[in-house]
């Protein structure tokens, strides 16, 4: 028997939910007295059967129970109805098809295609990959980490294409055709570039 502090009368153990925090494990209020309390004060209209109740506060109210809500989410002809492939195991052979690595790479080009938003520019790509990185740590030790125009070594130190990068694909990852230049440096070759003005910044 456990005392609800509530209603101030003893009830059974089972009529009382659980509560790790707790000594003994339990709620202090019953089950009926929680499902009082956990009810707003406002009285509201079933718009399935316009019966009046007083709605929970974390549910949106506005049907009395779960089967008026489930009589509108779900189709008449669907209720008590399973799902044409319950119970039916796949086989060996659709499981080889769909983790096989075609199947992944057929998914994948469709979400592409579904998705061109998420299709990183080439000139990005080209930017971000392990070539560019290694041809700017060439350039980097050529120059023993100090700026052509200032002098500065160390810090925060950019990569400078003498030809464009756009204009000159076929010098893009020539180690002659790049110079290491500080933030400020490199920002005064290129003024019209608003992110190295930002790096400036945030420095």
């Amino acid at each position: 028997m456990k005392y609800c502090t509530k209603c101030k009368t003893e009830k059974n153990k089972t009529e009382f939910s659980k509560n790790k925090s707790n000594l003994d494990g339990l709620q202090y209020y019953c089950k009926s007295c929680m499902s009082c309390c956990n009810r707003t004060k406002e009285k509201r209209v079933c718009l399935v059967c316009n019966k009046e109740f007083f709605p929970f506060n974390y549910r949106s109210g506005k049907y009395c129970s779960v089967e008026c809500r489930n009589s509108v989410s779900i189709p008449p002809s669907r209720i008590g109805c399973s799902s044409w492939n319950k119970g039916i195991p796949i086989t060996k052979e659709q499981n080889e098809k769909l983790n096989s690595k075609e199947a992944k790479r057929k998914a994948r080009d469709t979400y592409i295609k579904n998705h061109p938003n998420l299709i990183t520019p080439e000139s990005v790509r080209l930017r971000r990959n392990k070539k560019t990185d290694d041809w700017r740590n060439s350039v980097f030790k050529r120059d023993f980490y100090t700026c052509h125009d200032c002098g500065k070594r160390g810090g925060r130190l950019n990569a400078h294409h003498i030809k464009s990068w756009s204009k000159y694909p076929e010098l893009r990852w020539d180690n002659n055709n790049g110079l290491t230049l500080c933030i400020e440096c490199h920002q005064k070759r290129h003024p019209n570039i608003k992110c190295i003005s930002k790096c400036i910044n945030e420095k």
